[in-house]
């Protein structure tokens, strides 16, 4: 499994394009480019992308009619959409919504906040880590206290974790736990990226961030094995 995800962004000004591509980069992510949704269109047909960040305001059709056809192509429907705007423009936020965006940052673009909504978006995609259902009771502590919960999905990169109390984005957990027909436990590191209740419950979406190479090689393999026998 390739773990370098692809973002495409579409903005007219190629300034505002470089310095994202600079900071995704940074972040390990593979990036493309595109001045109008015409060029973006080209590339989602030749290319899997497993995100956009798209300028409102983008010419040619605009930034909304290009999110709306994207929402009614079977192949793009599920692919995240984070929508770039200014300030004056986050009035028309619900319509942004409406037509399929998943969240939008504003211009000029907090460097600490993109990569959170990156990753937030990435890491609740279901293609970006190629998860896993996986009902495994999980021991962790965020330091300040003990948590016991379920992880109900995992990946190589992240897993999905329900815990009866809600934890706070940004968190870090230390995590045990052992994967099914696996021996040995399995310690990590994971940061917390978003939260979401589920039936009185939370579901907290966790990318692992603290992780030895043995650790990554036994999760890849259950993963692997996993997606094997349901197909």
């Amino acid at each position: 499994m390739n773990e370098t995800k692809t973002i495409l962004v579409v903005d007219r000004s190629r300034q505002v394009r470089e310095h994202l591509e600079e900071l995704l980069t940074r972040y390990g992510y593979r990036v493309l480019e595109a001045a109008s949704p015409p060029e973006a269109f080209d590339i989602l047909g030749n290319d899997e992308v497993d995100l956009l960040i798209v300028e409102v305001k983008t010419p040619g059709i605009g930034g909304e009619p290009m999110i709306r056809e994207l929402r009614s192509a079977t192949s793009l429907e599920n692919i995240p959409v984070i929508v770039l705007a200014n300030a004056e423009e986050v009035g028309d936020v619900a319509g942004w919504v409406s037509v399929g965006c998943n969240d939008f940052l504003l211009k000029p673009v907090n460097p600490r906040l993109l990569y959170q909504r990156v990753q937030a978006l990435i890491e609740a995609n279901p293609r970006a880590y190629n998860r896993v259902p996986c009902n495994v009771v999980a021991e962790g502590t965020t330091g300040s206290e003990q948590v016991t919960g379920e992880i109900r999905e995992i990946g190589e990169g992240g897993a999905g974790l329900v815990l009866e109390q809600q934890l706070a984005t940004d968190d870090i957990l230390k995590l045990t736990f052992t994967l099914p027909r696996r021996p040995g436990e399995l310690t990590l590191g994971a940061g917390i990226i978003y939260v979401r209740e589920m039936d009185g419950r939370y579901l907290h979406g966790l990318r692992f961030i603290i992780i030895d190479r043995e650790t990554r090689e036994r999760i890849k393999q259950f993963v692997h094995d996993s997606v094997l026998q349901d197909t």
